[in-house]
């Protein structure tokens, strides 16, 4: 079937033409019949004389034939087997087509890893290695659609659209209505959409596409999809990204006192001072207890979490070791810990004692990191 648009643009354009619609139509196209073996089943389009360079960019098409054809998921993508096994146990197995660019198979553009705004991958986020699902029925419990979603441990992380899968977009039978923006209205805020990847595939002939295909002609369906969905998204902005949050920032305080604890083991026989000890030790006895505090607070998330199988699988991503559990040593071991007063051979007793009551008033008036370079010149030049 060839249409020619330079022909309906003349009819278009000549203002005593009457012919209807489809009378032009049929005026402009022409159709040949070639035999082909019935199992066959394709298309194939071809564009004449393009003047627009977008349709000319191979990796844009590909890009966006990936996120709009009804292509399967590509192998490596680790949600790929858990989705197509959760349509197809609710008896909507997805239908997937061959679609060839430049003879290159396309699969929908889903990775295991994000790309920052510089497209380079973010490594501290993991793909959380189970998919989130649901069915999204109205009041009298009619389905309206299923969804899947999946994320990544920075679940507080807004995805760059470098990532060209980030989002929840929605399908019917299995092709793109819209894109990535088209479902910002029901989410709480608009940051919240960004933070997944993932696709509502409406059912049923009540949803009908409007003319660009960007989104669905208003009707009751529509209606009643639409006060589900926003139900449905409200725990993606308070459930998901707060058991992130809270587990990444309790673990960098436990991390934080593991560090300090180290440190202070290892230098503690080089402290010159009485004063260097007893504040090395309070800002150490300060990181202990709000590492107890974090660790309460994760073993609460633990017990919080356990039967909820994508909290968990979160959960287990964020803390590899379930063991936070605190053994704080550092003040049993302070009191055999004796730091002489620094020695100055080249004054009398009381003047050694004079000169380390002034660098105790120097420590504690400056703090030790400043007083330090202090005190080395003290010794230089008195020893």
């Amino acid at each position: 079937m060839r249409l020619d648009a330079s022909l309906l643009r003349e009819y278009i354009l000549d203002q005593s033409d009457e012919t209807d619609a489809s009378g032009i139509i049929s005026l402009i196209t022409t159709i040949e019949s070639f035999p082909e073996n019935r199992e066959q089943h394709f298309f194939k389009v071809s564009l004449f004389d393009v003047t627009n360079d977008q349709l000319l960019e191979i990796s844009d098409v590909k890009d966006y034939l990936s996120m709009v054809a009804p292509v399967g998921f590509p192998e490596e993508f680790k949600l790929k087997d858990q989705i197509s096994a959760f349509f197809e146990k609710r008896g909507f197995p997805q239908e997937e087509y061959h679609v060839e660019l430049n003879e290159e198979k396309i699969f929908k553009g889903y990775e295991n890893f994000i790309l920052d705004k510089d497209g380079i991958v973010v490594e501290d986020a993991e793909l959380v290695e189970d998919m989130g699902g649901f069915e999204i029925k109205d009041q009298e419990k009619q389905l309206l659609a299923i969804c899947w979603f999946g994320f990544f441990t920075k679940v507080n992380y807004i995805l760059h659209e470098k990532n060209i899968f980030r989002g929840i977009r929605i399908r019917k039978n299995n092709i793109s209505i819209g894109d990535e923006t088209t479902l910002i209205p029901r989410f709480p805020q608009q940051r919240t959409q960004y933070r997944y990847f993932g696709e509502v595939h409406v059912l049923g002939p009540g949803f009908i596409p409007n003319a660009r295909r960007d989104y669905f002609n208003d009707n009751e369906t529509l209606k009643k999809f639409q006060d589900a969905l926003k139900d449905a998204f409200e725990d993606f902005e308070k459930t998901y990204p707060n058991i992130a949050s809270q587990l990444v920032n309790r673990k960098k305080e436990i991390e934080s006192y593991l560090e300090l604890k180290e440190n202070f083991d290892r230098d503690k026989v080089g402290f010159q001072t009485e004063q260097e000890k007893q504040q090395r030790f309070e800002k150490l006895r300060r990181a202990e207890a709000k590492a107890k505090k974090a660790s309460k607070k994760i073993e609460n998330l633990r017990i919080k979490t356990q039967g909820k199988e994508l909290e968990e699988k979160l959960f287990n991503k964020l803390v590899v070791s379930p063991d936070y559990s605190i053994l704080f040593e550092a003040e049993s071991k302070l009191d055999d810990l004796i730091v002489p007063p620094l020695e100055f051979s080249k004054l009398d007793d009381k003047g050694a004692e004079l000169l380390n009551e002034v660098v105790n008033m120097i420590e504690s008036h400056f703090g030790i990191d400043k007083a330090r370079t202090f005190i080395g010149k003290l010794k230089d030049r008195y020893n």
